[in-house]
């Protein structure tokens, strides 16, 4: 049996052949009900179940592989870790997500630098057409907290935003995402909602903080738009099932987090 290596396949590759270029390295172009239609298709809770599965850390980040963290992001927050997320612990280290434009010639590696950058219509709240989703109570008191080695606890945030989509950090033993939600809609929010019901408390960290790179395009949220819409009678059901399976299994929270009712989520979403 002859065994093709990556490393084989490279060094036989000729780069100076356009059209050998043109079938490996370029994706035909695709119309946007293509786009759509891959987009809803994609199995991404089972893609983050299976990676989180695979993980061998004791704690969980989630993140797109192109998303980017200030610097020392780690170093300051494994001690924070190791005092906020015991075993057993119900707490998540919640950090706040920025996202800058595509051309800008610095990066935000601390506070002092993102701040500036806000000022200067560089960097916005992530997403800033859309900032409910991300948006966390008192920046301006975060700004005013200098960078220090060993980061604090700012506030503690209630869950009381349906849209509310925090980026944090856990233990491994948090619920996976629901599986039944569909792309692109709430299918990273449902963690979220689950969590609430469990009774866990999102801690929101001085210093520390991520951001994206490059402002979606309106032609991007069309798209979107157009395969929540068609996605939209497979996330009924989801949510359908999703409410039942939580008032069963914790209904001491239920008026403690936001109801997830069908008409309000049809306008929402």
């Amino acid at each position: 049996m002859l065994l093709i290596t990556q490393d084989f396949f490279l060094s036989n590759f000729n780069c100076s052949k356009n059209d050998v270029l043109e079938k490996i390295c370029k994706f035909p172009p695709k119309s946007d009900s293509q786009k759509i239609e891959q987009m809803i298709e994609y199995p991404i809770n089972v893609v983050r179940n299976i990676a989180r599965k695979l993980s061998r850390s004791n704690y969980i980040l989630i993140a797109d592989f192109d998303h980017m963290f200030s610097e020392n992001f780690e170093k300051k927050v494994l001690p924070m870790a190791e005092k906020y997320l015991g075993a057993n612990s119900k707490n998540a280290l919640v950090y706040r997500i920025f996202e800058i434009n595509e051309n800008a010639t610095r990066e935000p590696r601390n506070k002092e630098i993102l701040e500036k950058m806000m000022n200067d219509s560089e960097a916005f709240i992530f997403h800033h057409y859309y900032p409910r989703g991300h948006n966390i109570p008192r920046l301006k008191q975060w700004f005013q907290v200098p960078d220090s080695e060993t980061p604090k606890v700012q506030i503690e945030v209630l869950y009381m935003e349906r849209a509310w989509e925090p980026q944090f950090i856990s233990n491994r033993d948090i619920p996976f995402h629901d599986e039944s939600f569909p792309y692109p809609v709430r299918d990273n929010t449902n963690l979220r909602w689950a969590m609430c019901r469990m009774d866990y408390h999102y801690l929101i960290m001085n210093d520390v903080f991520m951001y994206h790179r490059g402002l979606k395009a309106e032609t991007e949220n069309a798209i979107v738009k157009r395969a929540r819409a068609k996605a939209w009678k497979h996330y009924i059901n989801a949510l359908m099932q999703f409410n039942q399976k939580m008032d069963t299994l914790f209904t001491d929270t239920k008026q403690k987090c936001p109801k997830l009712d069908l008409e309000y989520m049809r306008r929402k979403a």
